[in-house]
């Protein structure tokens, strides 16, 4: 492969002008496996022979019979931002035997950001795969589309806990977007999955109806969902939920109680300090939570009120 790429470079350093060379070229380093050297003589070698983003090279590489082959130049197509590749990787993503194939071609329609290639993504999550499932649903969340915010939500409930979280981060990208009606409506859904997302989503953007959902949600056994919790109320900064954030300074978990301090810091509850100043001087807490709580206290004495706070 070596012998091969070093007679090509020499072959282009004598006919420099030679599609067919560079072609060649590119094609072989993807069938190297490197992607990225492929993409810089696409964009930056291919110049001067006269090549474009709209030269097939990487397009007709997509049904090459090596499906390693493929897969790479679904990968390229994505980094050079190749507009008018979207048609090919759909049908990649749809039809390709191979799953590196399909992932890689979820993937790319993510990094080309064309609304219309949500349906097919949206096919991509029921891909056999779960790898390539969830480049589908990470990939939804970067179209600004909102037919994807319900099949996301159907996604929390894929067998792979990859390609839910996938989906719960899409879904909080797509809030902006989307709007707030359909989060709003899963909030109400009675669905757990459906609400966890969408409060998380919703208080991303401040959105304070998720605060309640969000607070529940601290009543909750599972460590993780509380901390998720507690990030997301600092996020949103909504007042009414300070005594909630409070009472999290005692948590039974550290990481929590340390969210909890994270969350008051955003909030900027001066009425915070002393139980923050206790948590420091308390010598059973953790050292550096102790710290960091101390730390807090002192930046919060000095510190305006948050939004809605007198």
């Amino acid at each position: 492969m070596r012998q091969a790429f070093a007679l090509l470079q020499d072959g282009v350093a004598r006919d420099p002008g030679s599609k067919a060379l560079r072609r060649a070229q590119v094609r072989l380093l993807l069938r190297a496996g490197r992607i990225d050297l492929a993409c810089l003589c696409y964009r930056q070698l291919a110049a001067p022979a006269g090549l474009s983003p709209s030269d097939p090279v990487l397009r007709d590489a997509l049904d090459d019979r090596d499906p390693a082959l493929r897969a790479a130049a679904a990968q390229a197509l994505g980094l050079v931002g190749a507009a008018d590749a979207r048609e090919g990787l759909e049908k990649s993503l749809r039809r390709d035997k191979d799953q590196e194939v399909r992932r890689a071609a979820a993937a790319a329609l993510g990094e080309l950001r064309q609304p219309a290639a949500a349906p097919a993504l949206v096919e991509g999550l029921k891909d056999p795969w779960w790898f390539t499932r969830s480049e589908a649903a990470l990939a939804l969340g970067k179209l600004g589309d909102a037919r994807a915010v319900e099949p996301l939500f159907g996604a929390l409930h894929d067998p792979d806990a990859a390609v839910r979280h996938a989906a719960e981060g899409a879904l909080a990208l797509l809030v902006s977007s989307a709007g707030a009606d359909p989060y709003v409506r899963a909030l109400q859904s009675g669905d757990p999955a459906r609400a966890r997302a969408a409060a998380l989503a919703l208080a991303a953007v401040q959105d304070r109806r998720a605060t309640p959902a969000l607070v529940g949600f601290l009543a909750s056994p599972d460590a993780g969902l509380r901390q998720d919790a507690l990030r997301a109320l600092g996020a949103a900064r909504d007042p009414e939920a300070l005594p909630s954030v409070r009472k999290a300074l005692a948590d039974p978990e550290l990481k929590v109680r340390g969210e909890a301090v994270l969350a008051l810091f955003s909030l900027r509850d001066p009425q915070a300090a002393p139980a923050l100043r206790a948590m420091a001087a308390n010598p059973q807490e953790d050292a550096r939570l102790r710290d960091f709580a101390g730390k807090v206290a002192a930046k919060m004495q000095n510190a305006p009120p948050g939004p809605g706070q007198h």
